[in-house]
């Protein structure tokens, strides 16, 4: 996806009002304010994308936010919103905008696209550029069986479940503070949807497929934004949903 303007372009339309994006933000939001409740803490968005979440933050009293991209494409966008975002990858996270350290880093749906070497490494050196206390809050694509057309549209290259992130997080220094997997409600017509694109997706095709990004209409989105905190709110330990929610905490 890193060269695909078309889906960063799909992403930036959506990311303010789709009700996947509403529900991750409100999720990282609300993550720091139970566990860092100043507005002066500073935040690094590794891997941010169009600057959706960036936008989120500064409109909830965060003014200290930076972030970068490896697409320059994503980081374009961002700059021509104002904000402070540079190109770089996650492999950089040990230098990249140093030599500050952070209260948070957050690197939302990007772990899939390290080696299983380079997932270890960019753990153990987001801990070294957090504060004492500090919080590294990452979303992730879950659970092999939910895979579709959208992982090949955006370049999900691995799902992962709660065990691959507990082993990966083990030699890190970090307490877990969340491991959740949601959106529980909806799974099941995310699993059938996705069965029947792997189903009648031949990948041998050279014409690309388009992601599950678009938008709905503000009933719809409402309706299941209000489903889904209802289910957060309710289930704290999910069996299973096609994305994995983490925070941790550096000890």
């Amino acid at each position: 996806m890193i060269d695909n303007r078309r889906e960063y372009e799909v992403m930036a339309e959506v990311e303010s009002n789709h009700w996947w994006y509403r529900i991750l933000h409100s999720l990282v939001l609300e993550s720091i304010e139970r566990e860092l409740m100043s507005p002066n803490i500073h935040i690094l968005d590794a891997g941010c994308g169009t600057g959706g979440l960036i936008h989120s933050l500064k409109a909830a009293g965060y003014r200290q936010v930076k972030g970068f991209d490896l697409s320059p494409i994503a980081v374009d966008i961002c700059q021509k919103k104002g904000f402070d975002v540079q190109l770089g990858s996650l492999n950089d996270i040990a230098t990249i905008q140093a030599p500050a350290k952070f209260d948070v880093i957050i690197s939302n749906d990007t772990l899939y696209y390290l080696s299983a070497d380079q997932q270890s490494a960019f753990f153990k050196n987001a801990n070294m550029r957090l504060n004492r206390g500090g919080l590294l809050i990452m979303n992730m694509p879950a659970l092999a069986a939910f895979r579709g057309t959208h992982d090949r549209a955006v370049g999900i290259l691995h799902r992962f479940n709660r065990l691959e992130v507990k082993e990966l997080i083990k030699s890190a220094g970090f307490e877990t503070l969340t491991l959740r997997y949601w959106p529980l409600s909806l799974s099941p017509a995310i699993f059938i949807v996705r069965s029947w694109q792997r189903l009648i997706y031949d990948p041998a095709s050279l014409i690309k497929p388009l992601s599950d990004l678009k938008s709905h209409s503000v009933l719809l989105n409402s309706l299941l934004c209000r489903l889904i905190r209802l289910e957060i709110r309710l289930a704290r330990n999910t069996p299973f949903g096609s994305s994995l929610f983490t925070v941790l905490r550096r000890t």
